[in-house]
């Protein structure tokens, strides 16, 4: 797939890029960082979804490893092993606000609540992502 024809069918690429690169800023660089459309529930329609994964045995993160996922559906959560929760953010945080959450994680794991600084801190370009995924949602290409 060339870039152009990336971008169109993965709109929400250049986020998870954005929030790839804060967090290898932060020396929190993730394994993999995943970014594509699933089908889950097929009366929703296609999801948008990023996934961060430091893996198991990651020497910055709980042995278990850690998962930083979001959808464009359900916003921000994380999960470690099988224990899943949401992140109080917004659909299109701040790349700084999240390395903040992984950082928090890392330490902490899941039991110790995190609360951003600025819950309402968003991406710089959220707007223009906002609106790309309205677009679409009007095209049926995706739920929203």
């Amino acid at each position: 797939m060339t870039g152009t024809a990336a971008l169109l069918a993965l709109p929400h690429l250049a986020y998870g890029d954005a929030v790839h690169s804060m967090l290898g800023e932060t020396g929190l660089t993730p394994d993999v960082l995943e970014a594509g459309v699933r089908t889950e529930d097929p009366g929703r329609g296609p999801e948008l979804f990023l996934t961060l994964s430091w893996l198991a045995g990651h020497p910055d993160v709980d042995p278990a490893g850690l998962d930083l996922i979001w959808s464009h559906l359900t916003g921000w959560a994380a999960r470690i092993g099988l224990d899943a929760k949401p992140l109080p953010l917004g659909a299109f945080a701040a790349p700084p606000v999240l390395a903040d959450a992984v950082l928090h994680l890392s330490v902490n794991g899941l039991e110790e609540p995190w609360e951003p600084a600025d819950r309402l801190a968003e991406w710089e370009h959220a707007r223009a992502l906002d609106l790309t995924l309205n677009a679409a949602a009007e095209q049926g290409l995706i739920a929203w």
